[in-house]
């Protein structure tokens, strides 16, 4: 079996993940724990959760798989229960958990919180785990729709967590995989958020239309110290696979915020961008969007607003924050430059936006499908 992982703090100066791989391959189990974010010692509790886990399926004992996995979170959650009660630093910490044991031929998962585990098949990606939330139980008594859920202001409120009480219930999952199947693990910051961004595309300045006038589609624009004449492409990028899902073309001199709104997916709970998308919560456009005002906007500061003192000797915690920002974003330049550099449209023949813009959704449909390729992901057909 091939593992990875990797965790970040996100906005955050501390990392209130905690995650397992195995790196000797003897304890085939991974699992993942999310800090509860606003109270104590987040990142004491995940930290302790999985070190009691993996301590405990570690040892020889004469309990079946399941036993075993379902007494390993009741010992992490006897851990930091405990420890909560030591100190008042680390009173009424709590940590999600999701984990996994691995064998070849089916995996047999445990989810305490709204951390989740998915299987993929090569051709569906299935939720396997149920979130243990307040607007999870609201879609499951039919109060609110999962559309609404996924917006709702309170959706991060959690009804279950390893170390908030004495004793928490489990929940345990068995499934069937077989060979090139994938596990996914992960907490709630990883769903639903889109990255936005744009790209000037140059026409040629000499270019007449029937009247002998310039295109007044087509216009110019001062980036840096340099014009620019042409059009701009305005992309929404998905925060976790980097594929493009909305495209919109204008005039180059059309400022990259004011398509915004047009670029966000109503189920998106985040959403990223340059210091050109600064303010874009205060638009009208996104204020009359009941679900975009719940929306968290991680929006990258101008770099001079970031400036310390020459003689301060401490972290200088904003440039981390927006350096963590910024390698979400950087998501968003890749399928630009496969369709610029890779394809080499960099310039816009004279045609109007709208026809150019059926030329341009195919390329960026194309780069969606090139970058599928090289990450050796399946492609499932249509049916129906």
């Amino acid at each position: 079996m091939i593992y990875a992982a990797k965790t970040i703090a996100g906005i955050r100066p501390q990392n209130q993940d905690a995650v397992f791989i195995p790196e000797d391959g003897l304890l085939a189990i991974a699992a993942v724990a999310d800090g509860m974010g606003g109270h104590n010692a987040g990142d004491v509790a995940s930290a302790l959760a999985i070190k009691t886990l993996v301590g405990y399926m570690r040892q020889s004992t004469p309990e079946s798989v399941r036993e075993k996995l379902i007494n390993a979170v009741n010992m992490a959650n006897s851990a930091v229960y405990a420890m909560s009660l030591t100190d008042d630093a680390y009173m009424g910490m709590g940590t999600t958990l999701v984990a996994a044991v691995l064998d070849k031929d089916r995996f047999i998962a445990v989810n305490v919180g709204d951390s989740r585990l998915y299987h993929f098949n090569g051709t569906e990606l299935k939720q396997i785990t149920e979130d243990h939330s307040y607007v999870a139980q609201l879609a499951a008594l039919g109060y609110i729709t999962k559309e609404e859920a996924a917006r709702h202001p309170q959706r991060n409120i959690i009804t279950r967590a390893v170390g908030t009480r004495p004793v928490e219930r489990v929940d345990i999952f068995e499934c069937a995989w077989k060979r090139g199947d994938k596990l996914l693990i992960c907490t709630d910051g990883l769903y639903g958020g889109t990255i936005v961004d744009a790209t000037i595309i140059h026409a040629p300045s000499s270019t007449k239309n029937k009247k002998g006038t310039r295109d007044k589609e087509m216009h110019q624009v001062k980036k840096g110290n340099q014009w620019y004449f042409g059009m701009k492409v305005h992309a929404g990028v998905d925060a976790g696979s980097g594929f493009v899902h909305t495209i919109t073309g204008t005039a180059a001199n059309v400022h990259d915020s004011q398509q915004a709104s047009e670029l966000i997916r109503n189920d998106d709970e985040v959403v990223y961008g340059d210091s050109g998308y600064l303010g874009i919560p205060k638009q009208e456009s996104i204020k009359a969007k009941e679900n975009f005002l719940q929306m968290k906007f991680r929006i990258n500061k101008r770099p001079s607003s970031l400036k310390i003192k020459d003689t301060y000797k401490g972290e200088n915690w904003d440039k981390k924050i927006e350096r963590r920002k910024s390698s979400v974003r950087s998501k968003v330049e890749h399928p630009f430059l496969i369709v610029k550099r890779y394809f080499g449209y960099c310039k816009v023949a004279y045609k109007g936006i709208k026809k150019n813009m059926n030329r341009i959704n195919m390329l960026f449909a194309s780069a969606n499908l090139l970058m599928c390729i090289r990450a050796e992901r399946s492609l499932a057909p249509i049916v129906g």
